[in-house]
This record gives C-alpha cells, structure tokens and sequence, in this order.
C-alpha cells in the first residue's frame, strides 16, 4: 500500500508550478517592511499611495457589506483628509 501511494504522489511532488498564483496585486501585494523603506525615503507620495490603497479596501468591504445585507457606509461623507486622520489615530 506504501509503495501505491509513494507511486501515486510521486509526480505530485515532483512537478513543481512555474510561477505562483495570486489572488491580489497592486500595493497590498508589497511587503510592510518595502512599504515602510519606501515611505522613509518619500513619505508624502507613499503616504497618498496608501491612502489610496486604503479607500479601494474601504470600498471593497462596503461593497461586500451592501451586498450580504444591504447596509453601506457613505465614504464621502467624511474628507479625504479626515478619512487620513481617522486611518493613523
């Protein structure tokens, strides 16, 4: 029986994927640590890249939200700049 299943896994184990899938990209693909370095050396463009990355994922969960219950958030109901604020306090 081992050696049925040693046969069976064999090229299971032997064939290995050329590239990985992933199910995201953009900027939440970047490491923290990359992000931080990056953010060192220009804090106000990284600090609007994630800012931006941030409204997409605020509107991803909103969108899941409205969809499972019908209920929302209004993301303009706050400024950019108060939505900045509320993200690092």
């Amino acid at each position: 029986m081992k050696l049925i299943c040693s046969v069976a896994l064999a090229p299971a184990i032997l064939i290995q994927p050329t590239r990985a899938d992933f199910y995201y990209a953009g900027v939440g693909a970047i490491s923290c640590a990359k992000i931080a370095q990056d953010y060192q050396q220009n804090p106000t463009e990284i600090g609007k890249v994630m800012m931006t990355w941030a409204q997409g994922f605020m509107s991803g969960a909103n969108i899941n939200q409205w969809a499972s219950n019908g209920q929302y958030r209004d993301l303009q109901a706050m400024t950019t700049e108060a939505q900045s604020r509320s993200l690092r306090e």
